[in-house]
C-alpha cells in the first residue's frame, strides 16, 4: 500500500502503516469522498461504519472492490461538549459530562460523506448524508398523492399518503426520466390504516398533508424524521415476528431474510416527525406539526388558526380554534379531580346525559334561577327531606295533578284567609321539556371509514365526536332557551303565530287550527313562466307543483334565474342560490368549506359528477 502511494496512487483514506503528518515536504491529500455504508453496527456502540469509498476502489481497475477494501469511519456529530474528568472519582462531578447531537447510523447502501483527516484510514469520520436522486418525496412526512396505485375500496377519494417511487424498475431510472413527478408512488398503507383509524383520511388540515421537501423549489420546509420500525419481509413489525424475537435471544442463526430484516435492508415503517412548514406560495399548510410513528399528534396551524391535539386511535382529541372554541372529544372518560373547582360562564351552561346526572354535595347544595327555576320529567319526579321540606312562594301556589294526595303522620294544620272545600282552584302550569337537537354523529360504516352519517340527539348547541367532526368550520352559536308555560292552542277566535317562538305540545285541534290558516306567500307568474317543464311527479308533488317551487326558490333567492349568478352579499352561487350547507351534504363540496367564499377555491370540490370548480358548477 505504501509502496503504490510513492508510485502516485491516490493518498485519500491514507494508511495506517504510512505516516507522513510528520515528514517536512511530503504532500498530504485531503479531502471529502462519498462511501455507501455496508455496515452500521459495531461493539463500540459509537456509531461507526464501515464504508465502500468508490474513489479508492470502483472495481474498474481490476480492484477487488470487496470488504478488504472498506473504510472504518467513526460518527462526526454537528455538536458534542464535554467537560474534563476531575480525578479518577467515579461521581457525576468526577467524571466527563456530555451534551450534544446525536442521529442513529443510516441503513445499509446509504451514501454518506466522510473526511479522513492527515489522510489516514483509523481516523475517518462520517458526517453527513447524500440523498439518492428523487427519493426525498416523502420528506419529513408521507405526503398526499393522487399519483398512486390502490385496490377498489382501500381508500376514500383520490388522495392518500404516498412514499418514494422504484428507481430499481428499469422504466423508472433516475438518469433518464425527464419528469420525477411521473413515476408512480408506492401507496404508504401504514400511514393510510392509522388516518382511517383516526377518522381523518380525508381531513388535509388534520390529517393528510401536503409537507414534503419536494412539493415546490425552493423548499420552504423545515423537519426531521427517525428512521421509523424495522419490517420484514412480509411487513410485519419485528417486534410482533415472535420466531425472529426467540432466535435472537437464543443466539440461533438467522437465515438470510431474517438477517436482513434486522439489519434494516428490508423496509420501514415511517418514524416520528418534527415538521415546521412555511407553506406553500399560496399560503397553504402553513404550521408546524409534531407526530409520532403511531400516529399520535401535536398540531399548531397558522394557515387554519388551529391548536389540535389527537390520539393514535381517535378515541380522543382536542382543539382551540381562533374563534376561541374549545371542543374536548373523548370515547370513555373526562376525568377531572382538584380541591376547589369553578365554572362560569358569561350566558348559558348547558349538560346533556344520555342515562343519568348525578350531583351530590357532602354538605349543601344550592339550585337558583334569577328568573325561573325549572325542574321538568316525563317520568316521576320525587323530593325528600330527612329533617323537613319548606316550598314557600312569593305570591300564588298552585298544586295540580289528576289525583293529589296529603298524608301526615301526625298533626296536620290548616290556615288560610278562607277555605274553600270544594270550590274554584287555580291549576298549575306545566313547563315544557328542553328542546331536542338533531347533530351529526360519526359512525363507521362496513369497511371500517369513519363518516358524519349518523343522528345524535342532545339538547346541548355543540357535540364533538370521533373524527370527522361535522362542525370543526362551524362556529356556533348559542340557542336562546325560552320556557314558556304549555296549554291548549284555542280551538277557536285567532292564534297570532308571531307569539309562539318554539315548538309546544297541543293537541290535535289546535294543530289543525294552524293548519286552516290562510298562507299569504306568493310568487310572481313571470318566475313560474321562466322555469323549465320537468313534466316528473315525484311522490305527491305534481310536476306543476315542482315547477312552481322551483319559482318560488329562484325568486325568494332573487337570481333572477339566471345559472351564473353569485350574490354580492352571501356569495351563494347558481340559479336557486346554493350554499356551502347544501353543497356538501350533496356532497359536491369538501365538510371543511364554511364560507360560501370558499366556492371560488377549486380545493374545496370534490370532483363529484366531473364538477372541479365554481365556474364547473355554474
Amino acid at each position: 500500500m505504501a509502496y503504490e502511494r510513492q508510485q502516485g496512487s491516490s493518498a485519500k483514506g491514507g494508511d495506517a502503516d504510512f505516516q507522513t503528518q510528520d515528514i517536512k515536504g511530503v504532500r498530504e491529500e485531503k479531502g471529502i469522498v462519498i462511501g455507501i455504508v455496508k455496515v452500521n453496527a459495531h461493539p463500540a456502540s459509537m456509531g461507526n461504519l464501515s464504508v465502500l469509498v468508490p474513489t479508492f476502489d470502483d472495481g474498474t481497475a481490476g480492484g477487488p472492490k470487496g470488504r478488504s477494501q472498506w473504510r472504518q469511519v467513526r460518527y462526526c456529530t454537528p455538536f458534542y461538549s464535554r467537560t474534563d474528568a476531575q480525578g479518577s472519582a467515579v461521581t457525576s462531578v468526577g467524571t466527563k459530562n456530555t451534551a450534544g447531537m446525536v442521529y442513529p447510523c443510516p441503513d445499509i447502501g446509504t451514501k454518506v460523506l466522510c473526511f479522513f483527516p492527515e489522510g489516514r484510514n483509523q481516523d475517518g469520520f462520517w458526517f453527513a448524508c447524500a440523498p439518492d436522486t428523487y427519493m426525498m418525496q416523502s420528506l419529513p412526512e408521507p405526503a398526499f398523492t393522487e399519483n398512486i396505485t390502490t385496490q377498489p375500496g382501500q381508500i376514500r377519494g383520490k388522495k392518500a399518503p404516498g412514499g418514494e417511487f422504484n428507481d430499481e424498475a428499469e422504466e423508472n431510472d433516475t438518469d433518464k426520466i425527464t419528469n420525477y413527478l411521473t413515476p408512480k408512488r408506492s401507496f404508504d398503507s401504514n400511514s393510510h390504516s392509522i388516518l382511517k383509524t383516526q377518522g381523518i383520511d380525508q381531513d388535509e388540515i388534520r390529517g393528510l398533508t401536503s409537507s414534503n421537501y419536494m412539493r415546490e423549489t425552493p423548499s420552504e420546509l423545515f423537519g426531521v424524521t427517525t428512521k421509523g420500525r424495522r419490517i420484514d419481509k412480509n411487513g410485519r413489525d419485528l417486534k410482533d415476528n415472535i420466531s425472529l424475537i426467540g432466535k435472537l435471544k437464543n443466539n440461533v442463526d438467522l437465515s438470510k431474510s431474517d438477517a436482513d430484516a434486522v439489519e434494516g435492508r428490508v423496509a420501514r415503517k415511517h418514524g416520528h416527525s418534527l415538521v415546521m412548514d412555511d407553506g406553500d406560495i399560496e399560503g397553504n399548510n402553513n404550521l408546524i406539526r409534531f407526530k409520532t410513528a403511531a400516529g399520535h399528534q401535536i398540531l399548531l396551524h397558522d394557515t387554519e388558526d388551529i391548536i389540535y391535539i389527537g390520539n393514535s386511535k381517535g378515541t380522543s382529541w382536542v382543539q382551540m380554534d381562533a374563534e376561541g372554541q374549545l371542543d374536548i372529544y373523548s370515547k370513555t372518560n373526562i376525568n377531572l379531580r382538584t380541591k376547589n373547582f369553578n365554572m362560569h360562564a358569561d350566558s348559558s351552561i348547558k349538560m346533556f346525559a344520555g342515562n343519568n346526572i348525578q350531583i351530590v354535595a357532602g354538605k349543601t347544595l344550592q339550585l337558583e334561577g334569577g328568573m325561573l327555576a325549572h325542574m321538568y320529567s316525563d317520568g316521576q319526579a320525587q323530593m325528600f327531606g330527612a329533617k323537613s321540606i319548606d316550598i314557600k312562594s312569593g305570591s300564588a301556589l298552585n298544586i295540580d295533578g289528576s289525583k293529589v294526595g296529603i298524608k301526615a303522620g301526625g298533626d296536620m294544620g290548616l290556615q288560610a284567609g278562607c277555605i274553600s272545600l270544594n270550590g274554584s282552584a287555580g291549576g298549575a302550569g306545566k313547563q315544557k321539556a328542553a328542546v331536542k337537537l338533531d347533530k351529526k354523529e360519526t359512525i363507521q360504516d362496513l369497511k371500517g371509514f369513519w363518516e358524519a352519517t349518523g343522528t345524535l340527539k342532545t339538547t346541548v348547541d355543540r357535540v364533538p365526536t370521533h373524527e370527522p367532526f361535522a362542525e370543526h368550520k362551524t362556529t356556533t352559536q348559542e340557542s336562546v332557551l325560552r320556557q314558556i308555560l304549555v296549554g291548549s292552542i284555542p280551538t277557536s277566535g285567532t292564534v297570532v303565530l308571531d307569539k309562539l317562538k318554539q315548538s309546544v305540545k297541543t293537541p290535535g285541534s289546535g294543530l289543525e287550527a294552524v293548519k286552516a290558516l290562510t298562507n299569504k306567500e306568493s310568487i310572481s307568474p313571470a318566475s313560474i313562466l321562466k322555469q323549465v317543464d320537468v313534466n316528473v311527479n315525484v311522490e305527491k308533488l305534481s310536476s306543476g307543483v315542482i315547477k312552481n317551487l322551483a319559482a318560488a326558490t329562484v325568486e325568494k333567492a332573487g337570481t333572477g334565474g339566471l345559472l351564473s349568478f353569485v350574490d354580492p352579499i352571501t356569495n351563494a352561487v347558481g340559479k336557486f342560490g346554493a350554499d356551502t350547507a347544501s353543497l356538501i351534504k350533496n356532497g359536491f363540496v369538501r365538510p371543511e368549506t364554511f364560507f360560501n367564499g370558499e366556492l371560488a377555491n377549486p380545493r374545496m370540490w370534490t370532483n363529484k359528477l366531473g364538477i372541479d370548480g365554481l365556474q364547473s358548477f355554474l
